[in-house]
């Protein structure tokens, strides 16, 4: 009662392995979850990076550092969200507010980027490279 043996020689177990293999790896079956995820994150991520920005004058006025714009309220934005807010009520000013707030907070962080930027190529020109690498 016991197993024939299907490969005569180690050298061809390894290469019936090696067949195996390559013929898994062709098929369907190996796809991970994760790597569904990753390549569905990297066309969402693809998808996003086609987006223009706000061209409003408030995302303008926020880019500039405007001091019209009153930015004392918003590092409660600059955190990743969910926010600590409730949701609120669907009214026709409510979308205006958001959509003001979005073009600031674009321009609010398309600013700090710009001046981030600026501060690692002056650190990076006066010879601070591995500074410049560390906040990497």
């Amino acid at each position: 009662m016991g197993r024939k043996a299907m490969y005569f020689t180690f050298q061809e177990k390894m290469e019936a392995a090696r067949r195996h293999k390559a013929l898994y790896a062709r098929s369907e079956r190996p796809r991970t979850i994760s790597e569904d995820l990753h390549d569905l994150q990297a066309s969402s991520l693809f998808q996003c990076s086609t987006f223009s920005l706000p061209d409003s004058h408030l995302f303008h006025q926020s880019l500039a550092g405007s001091n019209l714009i009153d930015e004392s309220d918003l590092s409660q934005w600059d955190k990743a969200p969910p926010y600590d807010l409730p949701t609120p009520p669907d009214s026709l000013e409510e979308d205006r507010f958001m959509q003001n707030l979005v073009d600031v907070m674009h321009g609010h962080h398309l600013r700090a980027e710009r001046e981030l930027r600026t501060r690692r190529t002056a650190m990076y020109n006066m010879g601070q490279i591995s500074e410049v690498l560390e906040e990497i």
